[in-house]
């Protein structure tokens, strides 16, 4: 009775380690998922490559932050610079993104997070003048047709603002 006690209470042990074991990698892997990987300050490269995966190539300068989560099909995040204002935004960025910039504001914000975890809210920039095909390096053609881009404005509650821009791989 003894032995057939401890075999009993050894293979309940294995399976309860073995389900701890799935538990933990699904819980890391989710955790993985809905963790940015932030990465600033950008490198000149880094400008290059996520201002082309926005086919915003022009506003490269601008982006002082990205980010990514996930593992298999990443989403990235890149973000501008904190503008103090609007009209600072407007400056600083191409001119022809003024008008969506204007109706950006017509919409209804939403409440959400920057990848840094900040309490913003949320304008979506419509009609957005991006790159057309032959604008980018050829190495960045995928982007047209590989990924799904967002554009955004976020404002924080001291009045600030940047510009950002969430791609997602398909």
């Amino acid at each position: 009775m003894k032995k057939g006690f401890i075999i009993g209470l050894a293979i309940f042990t294995g399976i309860v380690l073995s389900m701890g074991a799935v538990v933990g990698t699904f819980y890391m892997h989710f955790k993985n998922q809905m963790t940015w990987d932030i990465h600033e300050p950008m490198t000149a490269e880094e400008q290059e490559k996520y201002s082309s995966m926005a086919l915003l190539p022009s506003v490269g300068s601008e982006l002082v932050r990205y980010a990514d989560r996930g593992m298999r099909d990443s989403e990235y995040q890149a973000e501008t610079r904190l503008y103090s204002d609007v009209d600072d935004m407007t400056a600083s960025l191409p001119a022809d993104y003024k008008d969506s910039i204007e109706m950006a504001f017509e919409g209804e914000p939403q409440q959400d997070k920057d990848i840094a975890g900040n309490e913003v809210m949320v304008y979506y920039v419509p009609n957005l003048p991006v790159a057309s095909e032959g604008d980018l390096d050829e190495k960045y053609e995928y982007y047209f047709y590989g990924v799904f881009q967002y554009y955004y404005i976020l404002e924080y509650p001291d009045g600030t603002y940047r510009f950002a821009v969430n791609i997602h791989n398909t």
